[in-house]
């Protein structure tokens, strides 16, 4: 089963992600990495 996106709204052009999520302990998630949001108004952490 995969779970859904996380969708996260921000004002911010620049945000942090770092594989975490509800119920994920940080031992499971990734390096933080930073993302820049563009025009289109949206991210996706690959």
């Amino acid at each position: 089963m995969i779970a859904p996106p996380e969708v996260i709204r921000t004002a911010q052009p620049r945000v942090a992600c770092d594989g975490t999520g509800p119920g994920l302990p940080a031992a499971l998630g990734h390096p933080r990495v930073y993302l820049q949001i563009d025009e289109s108004g949206y991210v996706d952490c690959g």
